[in-house]
């Protein structure tokens, strides 16, 4: 499987200039809407195979089921697939700063700062400390608490904020929650699990075991998968870590243009295809670093841009 390159930001700046001036080049035009395309089939991929179980094969793109996850049905891949607007943009109710929840992570990862008071913390050895108030936490265990908080510090003006909740948010549990009808596979008798609040129950076997250890099974173990098409044999975390890349909270857009850019006969058809991406990326926010190339500045900057000339 050849993953697809992001997009330069010059290149998308430059195809919206020529667009203005009305001088589109039809073959920079396709090269750049192609170059899209195969990121959303992408997109489309790795979100299928780590929320799904479904992995195209590294060498023939043959789609592999893993063992313990049953072959997902249509209404579960349309849950996952069409869901809109789980990640965005929101405004700092204190000093009304543009933000993503994303940037109220990286802001403390960068920095370091007490969950209480606030303070700029202290690297003592292993741990991270807090003078102020005298707490204390070890690196890894603040890094996983930040991914983990909904009260986070706004990065500009430090009031604590909550992270928002969209309109039509699906959470998937943790941090990806699946479909309620969604079943496992019992690691005893292969029956299929059902989950039940917290844990997840063999409807044969009534072996329970608790659903945040089953995930994390799921995620550390390297499962071999074998094509039965082309009898290529490969890890499962080798495919997860390229994939995870390409993986994002919010595919629908990557969907559309999927199905739609085919379709594009005309220079304007294909164009106003690119845009709607392109927006919808804006839109979303979180969605750029996956689609283009760059620092976050970089791409703000590009996505402001095009979103105030539209």
């Amino acid at each position: 499987m050849n993953w697809a390159s992001r997009v330069k930001v010059a290149e998308i700046r430059g195809l919206y200039r020529s667009e203005k001036r009305g001088l589109v080049d039809e073959k920079y035009l396709l090269d750049v809407g192609w170059a899209l395309y195969a990121l959303c089939e992408d997109v489309v991929a790795a979100v299928t195979a780590i929320h799904l179980g479904e992995v195209p094969c590294l060498e023939c793109d043959h789609p592999l089921q893993r063992k313990n996850i049953p072959a997902p049905t249509e209404a579960q891949r349309t849950a996952l697939l069409r869901a809109q607007n789980r990640v965005g943009w929101f405004h700092c109710e204190h000093c009304q700063s543009r933000l993503l929840w994303q940037d109220c992570r990286d802001a403390l990862k960068k920095v370091p700062r007490c969950f209480d008071c606030n303070k700029r913390l202290k690297k003592d050895g292993a741990e991270l400390r807090c003078v102020a108030c005298d707490k204390s936490w070890e690196v890894k265990k603040y890094r996983e608490s930040v991914s983990r908080r909904v009260l986070l510090p706004c990065p500009h003006c430090r009031q604590r904020l909550r992270q928002p909740v969209f309109e039509h948010q699906h959470s998937f549990g943790g941090r990806e929650k699946l479909p309620d009808e969604r079943k496992y596979l019992c690691s005893k008798c292969k029956g299929k699990m059902v989950r039940k609040g917290s844990n997840l129950t063999c409807g044969s076997c009534d072996h329970t075991v608790r659903w945040r250890s089953y995930k994390k099974s799921l995620k550390r173990r390297d499962e071999t998968l074998v094509c039965g098409e082309c009898g290529h044999e490969f890890g499962w975390q080798e495919w997860r870590r390229k994939g995870l890349r390409y993986g994002t909270g919010n595919p629908s857009p990557a969907v559309e243009f999927v199905e739609q850019w085919p379709k594009s006969g005309t220079t304007r058809q294909r164009m106003m295809q690119i845009d709607v991406l392109i927006q919808a990326i804006h839109g979303q926010g979180a969605l750029a670093p996956v689609f283009i190339e760059g620092t976050k500045e970089s791409i703000r900057q590009l996505l402001d841009e095009l979103a105030a000339g539209s």
